[in-house]
Order: structure tokens, then sequence, then C-alpha cells
């Protein structure tokens, strides 16, 4: 997660807003409605550089080449990339979607909230240009402003070049929520339950969606529906 500093620590955040992540995953996790996670946050030394073209390309590969490897080093998470994914919020939005698109091999997904994506930036000429990639990403936004019409144009685009919605691509519109760490807080245990939840893990187990043969899992359910001859 960028904005490590806003996560977990009032006294840190701005404004002294925090996403209390802490408290929203504990939660979920006594609900059991989400399985175990490790939450990394990382703080931003000069965000609008980091997290804008061209800043994000060095950012990102640091996530990749620095950050992932010491955390499965000392915290143990698993190696595979599609229960690995990247988070943010704003310009932190922005350099998720980067990250996981230019690095699908070590990110499965994205979460992308309120995210300024036409901020000296060219990510939605991307995803229209270059070939698709095999990750997930989950984008909300407020109404009005809260980059709610740059955020419908991403969603429609990705639709547009095959992502599935439901499956590796969820969209949300909250009316009236504002651009700051009280309003992403509030909605957290969304994108946590739509990645991270027991009954999607369970889904996308039974479904692959990403990086599945499609072929093949087609294959298999005509042959349990009894459609195929012999």
């Amino acid at each position: 997660m960028q904005d490590g500093q806003n996560l977990f620590f009032p006294e840190e955040a701005f404004l002294g807003q925090e996403w209390s992540v802490d408290e929203t995953s504990d939660t979920l996790r006594a609900m059991r409605a989400v399985e175990d996670m490790i939450i990394v946050g990382v703080y931003s030394d000069d965000r609008m550089k980091e997290y804008t073209r061209p800043g994000y390309e060095a950012y990102a590969r640091s996530l990749v080449e620095e950050i992932v490897p010491k955390e499965q080093e000392l915290l143990r998470g698993g190696g595979d990339r599609r229960y690995r994914s990247v988070w943010g919020s704003s310009l932190g939005g922005v350099v998720a979607f980067y990250t996981a698109w230019e690095h699908p091999d070590v990110f499965g997904s994205a979460i992308c909230m309120s995210s300024t994506f036409s901020f000296k930036d060219d990510l939605i000429e991307r995803v229209i240009a270059e070939p698709p990639r095999d990750v997930a990403f989950y984008l909300d936004s407020g109404w009005p402003g809260d980059n709610y019409e740059v955020t419908m144009a991403m969603a429609t685009t990705l639709i547009s070049r095959g992502w599935r919605y439901g499956q590796n691509l969820l969209h949300l519109s909250f009316p009236n929520a504002t651009h700051n760490e009280a309003a992403w807080g509030i909605r957290l245990h969304i994108p946590m339950q739509f990645f991270n939840g027991a009954v999607a893990r369970a889904s996308r187990k039974f479904h692959p969606v990403l990086g599945s043969d499609v072929s093949s899992v087609e294959g298999r359910r005509r042959n349990r529906s009894g459609l195929d001859e012999a």
C-alpha cells in the first residue's frame, strides 16, 4: 500500500486522518470474511515525483526489486503473484495501476481509489494501445469530483479491452464521497473482500479468471455439462 504514513497511525497521517487499515482488516478477519493477509505500507518521500510519470518508473522497480523480495525474506509472504496486490489512492492509485500494468509477473492486481489518471499521464492510452495484461483491477471514486469522470473512463476502457466486470474488474462510485483518507478508509473493506475475501477466493478457485487457460477451462465446463461427445 502506498502512502504508508496514512494507513495506521493518526499521529503520522495527513491532517491526522488515517485509513484505519489495521482495524478494518482485523474486523474482517474476526468475521472470517477474508483470509489472512500481510499489509506492507510503503512511506512516500516525494509522492508528486514518485507517483507520477516519469518518476513512477523507478519507484515501481524499487517495489519489484527491493520491497517484494524483502517482504518475502522477512515476512515470508506467498510467492505467487496472483495473491499479491498493489494499492493506492489519488496519485497513489496511479502508481499502483502503473506498477501492476508494467510488472504483471510480480503483481496480480491493483486497487486504485479516486485515482488521478489524467494528471501527467497516459495510462488510458496505454490500455488502448498495448496488449492486455493478465492482472485484475479495482477502481472507485466519489461523486461529484473525486476523479469520477476519469475513473469511469478507465473502467470502460478496460471493459473494451476484455476485462470482465465482477471477475477481474470491479468499478464502484460513491455518491458524495470526498477525496481524503477518511473516505478511503470507510470503503477499504470492499476491495479487501473482492481480492482476499473467503468467498471471492473460493469462487476464483473453481472458476479461474486470472492466468487460466480459457480453452481448457471451457473444455472442463463442457465436459461437466455433458456437452461434449465421448
